[in-house]
């Protein structure tokens, strides 16, 4: 038989023969799986590969106090700065900002700044595109 997974489409026909009242022999015969897994699937310890897996949050995530860490990214506060202050004992960055937009998707948001650019002129006589430096005039 091997390591095989049982997939959601098996799964149900598991479950469906056994609400017929089908024997645990007869099912997997039928279906080519062991009688261990229609016996799991029949007790329950088997979950349906449909259902999403429940991930445990590292051990480190309880000690992040995320509401103060929320309230200061909406204060403006970058996020490396918090974590520098918060949790750079506890974890590297990475990690955290990883943990923090699985933990918050919905704060996660892209900062995009807008910039004119205007063609220049090279040493070369070519036109090159460089942005326009803030405070002096975009063409000398």
């Amino acid at each position: 038989m091997g390591n095989r997974s049982v997939t959601v489409e098996r799964f149900k026909e598991i479950e469906r023969r056994l609400r017929d009242g089908r024997s645990l022999r007869e099912i997997a015969r039928a279906l080519n799986c062991s009688r261990k897994t229609v016996r799991e699937v029949r007790d329950g310890l088997r979950l349906s590969p449909a259902m999403p897996q429940a991930v445990a949050d590292p051990l480190w995530m309880s000690q992040v106090d995320w509401s103060a860490v929320v309230h200061e990214l909406g204060l403006g506060h970058p996020l490396k700065f918090i974590w520098e202050e918060r949790a750079q004992s506890l974890t590297g960055y990475p990690n955290f900002w990883k943990q923090f937009y699985r933990k918050f998707p919905e704060l996660r948001q892209a900062t995009v700044t807008a910039r004119e650019f205007a063609p220049r002129r090279t040493g070369r006589g070519r036109l090159r595109r460089r942005p326009d430096r803030v405070g002096r005039a975009a063409h000398r």
